[in-house]
């Protein structure tokens, strides 16, 4: 709720917010300063807050509420609201004064030696309401109207106004409900309030002019506050079907549902007012939450919750959870391709796993190597197929270094590159960020750049692992290589054609899911992945194959011979084979720390060489 804390007197700080403190002070007055993503309804008039309190209680909202001499502070997660302001009108008609944490809201929370007291006090803190969010209408004493006031029409013209504000059709009718029922002095009979939100009562006209032209920017503020519109890394997203989208035509889509005879023009002219206005960032959801065809599932709490728009997902798996199913053909395909190596299954089950977490917390990325008809292919159709195609990527290692390239990978689970080349790659900056998911701007052609903090799991399929100029240990421990050896040619007894077609049916598909879930668990309890000999033994073979120095003196007699003569050999030999040689400091310091060679000084002639000798 807050982002820290400052000293005050009273209720004035003593403090500049460079000073802002990550605990309160032991002792004095101080305040805390609001989270980015907080807001602060101020409701001074205690029968007001009396009156805001209840309505939260019986809607069961999630809030913090803070108690101070004229009143109470409830405090929301921001919907949109930029600015802070006082005397602000709610649609329900009570008077607030706002603070927002983007604008570094200070809360006094002991003032003269005093701690306020909460009356409410949650970490599931949500979304600020649509009726207590401040609104630029010219406002309706609703306290004062009683029988014979006219409260009907003055019910039903309020409609315009709050559709003027931008609340959408659901909140106007359930802001005019708690009108009724906690701020009149008398409630109309149910009935009458449902005649007076009936659906002729909200018009389009209101996006219109006189001379009927079309008010792009009134049409794009009603669509803002109506259409759960928000930013996700600094990309225009609209929340469609559970998910949220950037995808430009379900924008234009959402207008015609609303105004069905709008144009092209104006569908665009919209979106641009809509891409300049619209500074809501969010962030999305944990990656506990895994979305699924008809339900979200939290792999904390094991359980299944309905999509909402607070739970911000840009991924749906196309199957549903089932934790009894069970496919033989599935499970004995699995096996085999792990050489029924049960540390190797595990650990296949765990990187599939990985994909459905949208954090690279263990930063890993795959390799599955050997030679063909070894079931790699139909493998990764398995993976592609389980998480929907939508949801995977499929760039090589090479493509990482390219500009207009990983913007690919926003929003997806899983990148596969099936059979990738095994050429040199000088460059691996941006493939390790990519691994550990570490932020790097990325770009559309002609769009503008944004920050991308990759989720996707990095899985490549290689019949020859490609060499990389990168010999540090924190390179070679993001690698996980998993040896293919199985036989899937039509010279093995059980051999079966059609065995793709068998293995992507629904009940195979939400087997595999099962098995990655179960994955998943497993690598979050042990905070690693399965160790497996034959996965160390790839990674030991392929350290010596892509490290230049340690594959030169394999291939070369160096005992004995002068460490200079050496280096020379060494870096000609790079040359030859269009490899990067390290520096002659470098050169050494690798081979003394695989403890293969050290160099010592003989005199040899009466001089002093420096000559490589074996360790003992």
């Amino acid at each position: 709720m807050f982002k820290g804390y400052l000293k005050t007197s009273g209720k004035v700080p003593r403090e500049k917010l460079q000073n802002i403190r990550p605990c309160p002070p032991p002792r004095g007055d101080y305040a805390g300063v609001l989270a980015d993503d907080m807001i602060q309804i101020d409701v001074d008039n205690k029968e007001h807050a009396e009156i805001v309190h209840n309505i939260i209680k019986q809607l069961e909202l999630n809030c913090n509420i803070l108690k101070t001499t004229r009143g109470l502070h409830f405090y929301f997660k921001n919907a949109g609201v930029r600015n802070k302001s006082v005397k602000s009108f709610t649609p329900i008609g009570i008077p607030v004064d706002v603070g927002v944490g983007l604008k570094n809201g200070i809360v006094p929370l002991v003032v003269n030696g005093v701690a306020r007291a909460w009356v409410n006090k949650t970490e599931d803190v949500e979304a600020l309401p649509p009726w207590l969010r401040p609104v630029k209408i010219s406002p309706v004493d609703w306290f004062s109207l009683g029988e014979g006031d006219g409260r009907n029409q003055e019910l039903f013209n309020y409609i315009i106004k709050l559709q003027s504000a931008g609340l959408s059709k659901a909140s106007i009718i359930e802001t005019i409900n708690l009108i009724n029922r906690y701020i009149l002095k008398t409630p109309l009979p149910q009935k009458e309030i449902d005649t007076i939100t009936r659906d002729e009562a909200f018009p389009t006209e209101m996006f219109f002019g006189e001379r009927g032209g079309f008010l792009h920017d009134r049409f794009a503020y009603w669509f803002l506050n109506n259409e759960h519109v928000t930013r996700i890394n600094e990309v225009l997203h609209i929340y469609y079907n559970g998910l949220y989208t950037s995808n430009e035509e379900i924008f234009e889509r959402k207008m015609l549902d609303k105004v069905p005879n709008l144009k092209a023009s104006q569908r665009n002219e919209v979106l641009r007012y809509i891409r300049v206005q619209c500074e809501h960032e969010t962030k999305s959801a944990e990656p506990r939450y895994i979305g699924l065809k008809s339900k979200i599932y939290d792999i904390k709490t094991e359980q299944l919750m309905d999509y909402n728009p607070n739970i911000v997902l840009k991924n749906r798996i196309p199957y549903d959870y089932d934790q009894d199913v069970y496919d033989s053909i599935v499970d004995e395909v699995i096996n085999k391709v792990t050489c029924w190596d049960s540390s190797l299954r595990l650990l296949v089950e765990e990187m599939i796993g990985y994909c459905l977490y949208r954090k690279k917390t263990f930063g890993k990325t795959f390799f599955l190597n050997s030679g063909g008809e070894n079931g790699k292919s139909t493998f990764l159709d398995m993976i592609k197929t389980m998480l929907g195609r939508e949801n995977i990527a499929s760039l090589e290692p090479a493509d990482f270094e390219k500009r207009f390239v990983n913007a690919q990978l926003f929003g997806k689970l899983a990148n596969i590159g099936d059979d990738i080349s095994s050429n040199y790659r000088e460059n691996s900056s941006i493939f390790k960020k990519l691994v550990t998911g570490d932020s790097i701007m990325v770009e559309n052609k002609g769009e503008k750049p944004f920050m991308l903090d990759n989720y996707a799991t990095l899985i490549f399929c290689t019949n020859e692992m490609p060499r990389i100029n990168d010999q540090t240990h924190g390179f070679m421990r993001r690698l996980i290589i998993i040896p293919f050896n199985a036989k899937f040619s039509p010279e093995e007894p059980d051999y079966d054609p059609f065995i793709k077609e068998k293995l992507l049916t629904e009940n195979g598909m939400k087997y595999l899911l099962r098995l990655a879930i179960a994955g998943l668990k497993r690598l979050l309890a042990n905070k690693q992945f399965t160790d497996s000999a034959k996965v160390s033994e790839q990674l030991k073979e392929y350290e010596e194959i892509n490290n230049p120095v340690i594959l030169f003196v394999k291939n070369h007699e160096i005992e004995n011979q002068a460490a200079s003569d050496v280096y020379l050999k060494y870096a000609s030999w790079c040359r030859e084979n269009g490899l990067s040689p390290v520096s002659n400091i470098n050169f050494g310091r690798i081979l003394s720390s695989k403890q293969m060679f050290k160099s010592e000084v003989r005199k040899i002639d009466g001089r002093p060489i420096r000559i490589y000798m074996k360790y003992q």
